[in-house]
Formats: structure tokens, C-alpha cells, sequence
């Protein structure tokens, strides 16, 4: 015959140590359906002098933010126009002239998942150990050693720069953590998952 009070808890003699510690906000990620007008303000106002802007200009579904002219891009329609892509190239300038902010920006582009690109072009598929086109619970993967992916790669990052960004990370500069046996354009030896990508990340710094 057991009888249970709850009580409101006590927080009096905790001292409390919110803030402490906590470094500077530098940047803000900015998602692709978030790069629109009042979002891209809402965002620079809350920065401080030379805080930076993480836009996401290419997401997993490989749909580009922008027109880009790139050979792939043009080739395979991975650039579809909306009311919101038209005014990208606006947007960006308009945050590159704010004098009050002095924003640093940065684009952000997934490397090797692309459904688009994947449903698209299958020469630069990453492939199964049986030769068909590598899927999993996260999507389509490319193959890192496709010279046409490479090209693709460069291709929109001097665009990019060009448009006013500062710097471009990269997304998913890597290979999927398959249990199975993966198969690579044709290369001397056995490509490691590992190879597949310093190999890449290498030729792009380059």
C-alpha cells in the first residue's frame, strides 16, 4: 500500500554554467531549400564581422543550385531552373557587397553521392563485384577514379569561385561502408576503398 508524491524538482543549489566555454559562433549551415532571400538575410544578420555562410549548393539528390555549364551538368540536365535557382547567382553578389557583415562563403558539395547523376550517366556508377550499379539505404555512390566525375568535380568549383564564393567544402568525399566487394574504373592493381579516395581528394587539391 505503497504511496507516491512527485514533487517538482529542485534546482536551486545547481550553479548554473550556461554560456561558459562555449566558442564564438563562425558559421552558419545553410541547407539548399533554405538559400532563398529571407532566409540568406535572416541568416547574415545574425552574423558577426567575418562569421561565414555554409550554403549547400550541391545536395545528395544532385540537383544543382545553380546554371552551371559544366559538360556533365549540360550533358545530362543535372540543373533544372525554379524561381529559387534563377535568383542564386543575385543572392550571392547581394551577400558579397554587404559591407556591415564582410561574410565569408563558403559552398558545400556532395563529391560521391548523387542520385541524379547516378540515374543518369552509368559509366560513373561505383559498381557491385557483379557490375551493376551500387546502391544503398543512403542512395547511389559514383566512382571516385571516373575521369568524368573528376572533371565534373573541377569543373564546379572554378564555377563557384567564379560566382563569388570563397572556399568549397567537400560532402561525402567518400566510399560507402559496403560489406561487399566493390569494382572501380579500370586501374592498375587493386583499388582500395581507401585509394579510391585519397586518390581523388589528391587530384582535386591538385
Amino acid at each position: 500500500d505503497a504511496s507516491i508524491t512527485f514533487d517538482d524538482p529542485d534546482y536551486s543549489g545547481v550553479e548554473a554554467q550556461v554560456g561558459e566555454d562555449v566558442p564564438a559562433m563562425r558559421a552558419i549551415y545553410v541547407s539548399s531549400e533554405n538559400i532563398t532571400q529571407d532566409k540568406l538575410n535572416e541568416y547574415a544578420d545574425r552574423l558577426s564581422v567575418g562569421n561565414a555562410l555554409v550554403l549547400e549548393m550541391k545536395p545528395v539528390s544532385g540537383n544543382l543550385m545553380w546554371n552551371s555549364q559544366a559538360q556533365a551538368a549540360v550533358n545530362y540536365g543535372l540543373y533544372v531552373e525554379t524561381d529559387q535557382t534563377r535568383q542564386i547567382p543575385e543572392l550571392i553578389a547581394g551577400l558579397k557587397a554587404r559591407e556591415d557583415k564582410d561574410i565569408y562563403l563558403v559552398a558545400e558539395i556532395n563529391v560521391c553521392r548523387d542520385a541524379l547523376y547516378a540515374s543518369r550517366s552509368t559509366t560513373v556508377c561505383l559498381r557491385t563485384e557483379l557490375g551493376g550499379n551500387y546502391t544503398d539505404d543512403e542512395g547511389a555512390w559514383l566512382d571516385p577514379y571516373n575521369t568524368e566525375l573528376r572533371q565534373y568535380v573541377v569543373d564546379m568549383c572554378n564555377e563557384l569561385y567564379d560566382m563569388g564564393f570563397d572556399e568549397v567544402a567537400f560532402s561525402y568525399l567518400q566510399q560507402p561502408l559496403a560489406a561487399t566487394e566493390l569494382k572501380y574504373a579500370s586501374q592498375s592493381g587493386t583499388p582500395s576503398r581507401t585509394d579510391a579516395v585519397v586518390s581523388l581528394a589528391k587530384y582535386l587539391r591538385a
